[in-house]
């Protein structure tokens, strides 16, 4: 048994996590473990050194889908895969998660997981739902039915939550131990964004992906500090999202050596209160053409009034003077009356609003009566 337990496990050609589960319900099935390789003239300690190889082989080599789920979020293990037969999920020591059979009868491990009951022509699906996620759901698990096989490894966050307000500077925290005399060439940190590559500081180089280059910083001086925060200039309602900082001298991002590793990034929109006698002058934090859209205090409907460009702003003339644009910011002088107006700037391409001005009466006017 133990010789063809070998076999199985190097042979295998895909060195899946489910090769490896059904090696163990092999050895499970025996109903002996190892008094059963002993039966066959293999000593005990030569058995149990055989399979230790033989799993530490098919892990390091496991082909797998990770997903990663937030804590108390719900999450879907999904395989693609509809079945006419009974459906089983299992763990990494083959513990069963959840079974269903032909008949629907169902049954799982905890009352936070579920076989989906989703169905296609006639077959159910094989996909697991956890809802919500505890935080000891995260591990491997192994889902089989009409000869298919399922692997899925779960990750499970428990995020730091950041809040900031739109054309603010936000720092991200991630920490780690890292050697204060590394050299640059050995330096490497990673921020993805919604499971994106976001910003890496690898070799000493900084690379970008969906963060822009001139907003994202990791600093090198502060990474041989063990500082790996994130620096956002800038931030604007897309920025908002979950947040993973990776770090391993291996630059293995699966094993993760620091904390927190997680954060997610909630943004808010700045409101301003606008009196003549006090201008507002804001940073526009958008790559492309802006508008800013009125709404009076009778409640009326909210009307475009101007769209802004490097320099003069395109308004209609009962608004014209109120806004100047100069080195990429935006002064918005005055309103039409001193009774509760509001303006909005918005992204014209994303469509998502950027900064709210409330017009309150002048200083002097409140003064005055």
């Amino acid at each position: 048994m133990c010789i063809g337990l070998w076999w199985n496990c190097t042979t295998s050609s895909s060195g899946s996590f489910s090769h490896l589960l059904l090696i163990r319900a092999k050895a499970r099935a025996s109903g002996h473990g190892t008094r059963a390789m002993a039966g066959q003239g293999v000593s005990f300690a030569g058995s149990l050194l055989l399979v230790l190889t033989c799993l530490s082989w098919t892990l390091s080599s496991a082909q797998y889908t990770a997903k990663t789920a937030v804590l108390d979020d719900d999450v879907a293990l999904t395989c693609n895969t509809f079945c006419q037969g009974p459906r089983t999920w299992t763990d990494l020591d083959g513990n069963e998660v959840a079974h269903c059979e032909v008949d629907g009868r169902c049954r799982s491990a905890d009352e936070n997981i579920k076989m989906s009951n989703d169905s296609k022509d006639g077959k159910q699906s094989l996909d697991l739902v956890i809802s919500p996620v505890h935080f000891n759901n995260q591990g491997f698990y192994l889902g089989t039915c009409d000869g298919h096989y399922c692997d899925k490894k779960l990750q499970v966050l428990a995020p730091q939550r950041v809040i900031v307000h739109t054309g603010e500077n936000i720092t991200l925290p991630c920490h780690a131990i890292t050697k204060k005399n590394e050299m640059d060439q050995n330096i490497y940190g990673l921020w993805e964004k919604n499971g994106e590559m976001g910003v890496k500081l690898d070799g000493g180089v900084l690379t970008h992906g969906v963060i822009p280059m001139d907003r994202g910083l990791i600093s090198r001086d502060g990474y041989k500090r063990g500082d790996l925060s994130l620096s956002l200039s800038f931030v604007r309602p897309s920025d908002a999202g979950l947040y993973q900082c990776h770090y391993s001298p291996r630059r293995d991002t699966d094993n993760f050596q620091g904390a927190p590793n997680s954060v997610v990034l909630e943004v808010l929109v700045s409101t301003f209160q606008v009196q003549d006698d006090a201008p507002v002058t804001v940073p526009v934090i958008s790559d492309g053409p802006v508008a800013v859209t009125f709404k009076g205090h009778d409640g009326g409907p909210e009307d475009e009034v101007c769209t802004l460009s490097e320099g003069l702003p395109q308004c209609n003339p009962q608004h014209g003077g109120m806004f100047a644009m100069q080195d990429g910011k935006l002064t918005f002088t005055r309103g039409i009356s001193t009774r509760g107006e509001v303006y909005v700037l918005k992204d014209v391409n994303k469509g998502y609003v950027i900064y709210r001005f409330n017009v309150t009466r002048a200083a002097k006017e409140l003064l005055s009566g």
